[in-house]
């Protein structure tokens, strides 16, 4: 007979859900481009709910930031005003 706590347990265990490959820490495949077409291209890549979260981000950057400069570096979106650049955090795709 199972105790109370192994079959929590097991019950936990069936339920789990499979973390998305977006989530796991892997590189996207994005490649490096200076400007706003490969960042858009970069944000409709990503699978949901990451790709809201970007675009949400992207939004409330461009109605904030005037002279907005954007980029495609390392497999992620990144942000830059005046010639400094900030990382987006939100995964990548191949997240």
């Amino acid at each position: 007979m199972k105790s109370s706590r192994m079959r929590a347990k097991t019950d936990n265990a069936k339920t789990a859900t499979k973390l998305l490959v977006a989530l796991t820490g892997k590189a996207s495949p994005a490649k490096a481009a200076e400007g706003d077409e490969p960042v858009f291209a970069y944000i409709a890549s990503l699978p949901q709910p990451q790709r809201g979260v970007a675009e949400r981000i992207d939004a409330l950057a461009a109605k904030t930031l005037p002279d907005l400069q954007r980029a495609v570096k390392w497999g992620m979106a990144y942000y830059g005003v005046g010639g400094g650049w900030s990382f987006r955090p939100v995964p990548s795709s191949a997240m």
